[in-house]
C-alpha cells in the first residue's frame, strides 16, 4: 500500500469578512510537494487578502489554513510574505535594514544572524552598499531575509 503524503498545505472554507464585504468566502485549496499554485483574478478578486492570510499577516473570520511538512505543523512560521511595496530604508544599508529589523524584533545573536540570512539570500557582497541600489530581486530577496 502506498503512503500518500500530507498536503504542504491546505485551505478549508477560507473565509475573511471586512465588514460587511467578503473578501474571501469558503475558499478551498490544497498544495502538495511539487505542485505550483498561481493566483491571479481582477482588482478586489481578494488575492492579496488570500496570500496575506496564508501569511498569517491576517486572520480569517472563519475556516482553516494547515501547513505540514514531514506530516509537522510547526512550519506555519517558515512561510513569508513579500508584496510589491518594500518596508525597507533606501538609505541604509542592507545589513543595517536587517539589524534594524532584528532590534525591533528583538532578535538575539541579532548580527550572526543576519550574516547568516545575508548569505543565504546571495547578499553577503552587497551587504553594505545601499538598498536604493539593489535591483528589485535584491530587495526582495533582503526582506525574505
Amino acid at each position: 500500500m502506498e503512503m500518500v503524503a500530507a498536503p504542504l498545505l491546505r485551505l478549508s472554507s477560507a473565509t475573511k469578512w471586512f465588514g460587511t464585504v467578503a473578501a474571501l468566502r469558503d475558499v478551498n485549496i490544497q498544495v502538495n510537494s511539487g505542485d505550483f499554485l498561481v493566483i491571479f483574478g481582477p482588482n478586489g478578486a481578494g488575492k492579496t487578502t488570500l496570500l496575506r492570510t496564508m501569511a498569517s499577516l491576517s486572520k480569517l473570520t472563519s475556516g482553516e489554513i494547515h501547513f505540514s511538512l514531514e506530516g509537522q505543523d510547526q512550519y506555519k512560521s517558515r512561510v513569508g510574505y513579500v508584496s510589491h511595496q518594500s518596508l525597507l530604508y533606501d538609505e541604509l544599508s542592507g545589513f543595517e535594514n536587517l539589524a534594524f529589523y532584528a532590534r525591533l524584533y528583538k532578535l538575539r545573536n541579532d548580527y550572526e544572524r543576519i550574516r547568516q540570512m545575508l548569505e543565504s539570500m546571495g547578499l553577503i557582497e552587497a551587504q553594505n552598499r545601499l538598498v536604493r541600489e539593489y535591483s528589485t530581486g535584491m530587495k526582495q530577496r533582503l526582506t525574505l531575509a
